[in-house]
């Protein structure tokens, strides 16, 4: 192998007048031609244009092979997983750290100009729930879910049917008709202590945002994955998603600002049952019983970065309870960014003001937090 990769180039007989004369004269027909069929010479021993093809063959696979070496010495220091989850947020170069004393050349400052910087953080579990909070003070028909565990895929069907009495949680099995006696939420501080005085009977939309990690596969996996994304205090790819349940309007409503990122073998299966499972329970305006009707609101994604995800769930449930029908409008990166900046400079004029103080420490906020948000009213 070692001949044909190190062959000499196939070199042609030329003269030395013909290669090195300037002054050359051509007739008008052959110079055409030459030009024509002239091509940049690469010459030399190893030239890969004049080589044989077993040794273009070769050296093809050569190269190959030294890359598959390096990827794999970079896989054997650090695993697919950390690979993932890497914050590469410390590597991003940040514009706003550099000065320029000189503007662009043709640049004029009074044409364009300088538009507001767009400045908000991620909202995890914490702040999603104190939202909820927020809400049902407006909507006293809304339920919110545990304050303490979040749902996920495999157990969205489950907190459904416990927080509606549709499940026994001593035989584990589904119930045919609500039971009042396997109520979940007195008592449970830890849980639920924002329905403590409240009557469950009186609900009629249940939210539940849901916690999801693509790398795992099955309910174990998912747990252990949001114990150890809390203690890392880093959200890497995980992903919030929102699923609603109205009885009034008997339906399912899905809502994934990345519109497809919970694989649909593992959501609609879920989604489903819930539809099926409450429709043999509440029966329509006719008395009717049919399965509920399963929407999915988002087709196209409309996050545009990978921090927004709470956000966006919240701002929907937000416009979904004065709005049913509501669907989010498609827009670019920038305008989505603007929307999602407008809903938060709202926050602070709808100060929490009826929560208990039990629910006030489990969400973190103490009694001068909330006398400062009614203060700037």
């Amino acid at each position: 192998m070692a001949n044909f990769l190190l062959s000499p180039p196939t070199t042609y007989q030329r003269s030395i007048d013909t290669l090195y004369n300037p002054y050359n004269t051509y007739v008008l027909g052959a110079r055409t031609v030459s030009f024509v069929n002239k091509k940049t010479p690469i010459t030399g021993p190893g030239s890969f244009d004049n080589a044989s093809f077993l040794s273009k063959l070769a050296r093809v696979m050569l190269a190959s092979i030294c890359i598959i070496i390096t990827l794999g010495l970079v896989l054997c220091c650090m695993s697919t997983q950390n690979l993932l989850d890497l914050d590469i947020r410390c590597s991003c170069i940040d514009d706003a750290e550099y000065v320029y004393y000189y503007p662009p050349y043709l640049y004029d400052p009074s044409i364009f100009s300088p538009k507001p910087e767009i400045l908000f953080s991620s909202w995890d579990h914490l702040e999603i729930s104190t939202h909820l909070i927020r809400l049902s003070e407006k909507h006293s028909d809304l339920f919110v879910p545990s304050l303490y565990t979040p749902s996920t895929c495999f157990s969205i069907e489950r907190a459904v049917l416990k927080d509606l009495h549709l499940y026994d949680s001593s035989t584990q099995s589904v119930l045919d008709h609500p039971d009042s006696t396997q109520c979940h939420h007195q008592n449970n501080y830890q849980d639920y202590p924002h329905l403590a005085d409240r009557d469950c009977q009186n609900f009629r939309i249940y939210a539940y945002p849901l916690w999801h990690h693509p790398s795992a596969h099955n309910p174990e996996e998912m747990n252990s994955m949001m114990l150890s994304t809390a203690r890392r205090g880093f959200a890497g790819i995980s992903h919030w998603t929102l699923v609603i349940v109205n009885l009034d309007r008997r339906e399912v409503v899905f809502f994934d600002s990345l519109a497809n990122f919970i694989n649909n073998r593992l959501i609609d299966p879920a989604l489903n049952s819930i539809a099926t499972r409450l429709g043999n329970v509440y029966p329509d305006a006719n008395g009717a019983l049919s399965p509920f009707i399963v929407k999915k609101v988002i087709k196209t994604p409309i996050q545009q970065d990978s921090t927004s995800c709470g956000i966006w769930l919240s701002l929907f449930l937000d416009k979904y309870l004065d709005n049913p029908d509501y669907v989010p409008p498609l827009m670019g990166g920038r305008q989505a960014q603007y929307f999602l900046q407008e809903f938060l400079e709202t926050i602070p004029q709808r100060p929490i003001t009826q929560a208990s103080d039990c629910t006030l420490n489990v969400l973190g906020i103490t009694c001068d937090q909330v006398e400062n948000s009614s203060n700037m009213l």
